[in-house]
């Protein structure tokens, strides 16, 4: 497993499972935010993005999100998006509490492509909407 570690992130790629990892700490900033897209770039550079099965974004941890990590989210977001193509690749965004549900919830409804992105309770409800994902986008492929 390739994973590299910030202050307030991980970012981790599971060569076994094919699913990507970002993983935020109990406050996300504008400066957390950047720097976990920064490391998922620098991770998805050094491998086969066709190979991923699904992206996991988990904001279990979280618990306090800093004003203005929205407009940093919708920026990075395209620069990872202009950089990789993502575009086959479902987002499982990880949360446990009503308050990560509901900002998680609006953020990935201003980024580009939230129609592969799911919130999920759980990494075992992520696997089931990556199977889900591919067998509908498979099947009318």
């Amino acid at each position: 497993m390739q994973t590299l570690k910030g202050d307030n992130y991980i970012v981790r790629y599971d060569e076994i499972n094919c699913i990507f990892y970002g993983i935020y700490d109990a406050v996300v900033t504008t400066q957390s935010t950047a720097a976990l897209y920064i490391a998922a770039s620098q991770l998805l550079a050094s491998i086969d993005i066709n190979a991923i099965r699904g992206i996991v974004m988990d904001f279990r941890r979280v618990e306090r999100f800093d004003k203005g990590n929205i407009v940093t989210v919708q920026r990075e977001n395209h620069t990872i998006n202009h950089k990789f193509d993502l575009s086959h690749i479902p987002v499982a965004l990880v949360v446990d509490t009503p308050l990560q549900e509901q900002i998680v919830d609006y953020t990935s409804k201003v980024t580009p492509d939230h129609d592969r992105k799911q919130i999920v309770f759980s990494i075992a409800e992520a696997y089931i909407f990556f199977d889900e994902w591919h067998q509908e986008h498979c099947a009318s492929a």
